[in-house]
């Protein structure tokens, strides 16, 4: 079974990202994850969705600082209903049941501001010599 998870602006309640994944998906900021969030207040590894035995959906809590939140509530596990909203840190992230064959595992849903990213968490930075010995950074 796949699961739709959708990334929500926080200011303006807009659609921003839309993967389709089957269970379990790691969120958090680090590369590994299957969904890679770039925003200050997910950790690399900041939780985890995954089914019960029973087939019931649920999340957990895998280190994070700033939290997950279900209806309202921090958590460090909780069950989580079919089309309802969990809060990773400041980002909600709509979770839905999908009920079809997706061939997308992520799509681009608008592109006001990019709160989702794909990309390491570290970045390249250029050093380059100087004529006095010393590097300096590009």
């Amino acid at each position: 079974m796949r699961y739709e998870f959708t990334l929500i602006d926080p200011d303006s309640g807009t659609e921003q990202q839309r993967w389709n994944l089957p269970l379990p998906v790691t969120v958090g900021r680090g590369m590994l994850c299957h969904i890679s969030l770039d925003h200050g207040s997910i950790s690399r590894k900041h939780c985890e969705f995954y089914a019960e035995d029973d087939g019931s959906l649920h999340v957990r809590d895998i280190g994070s600082k700033n939290g997950v939140f279900v209806a309202g509530s921090r958590v460090d596990r909780s069950a989580v209903e079919e089309d309802s909203i969990v809060r990773l840190g400041l980002l909600p992230v709509r979770i839905r049941c999908s009920h079809g064959d997706v061939s997308d595992a992520s799509e681009p849903v608008a592109s006001p501001k990019a709160v989702a990213s794909d990309q390491d968490e570290t970045h390249a930075v250029q050093i380059l010599p100087t004529d006095r010995g010393r590097y300096e950074i590009g």
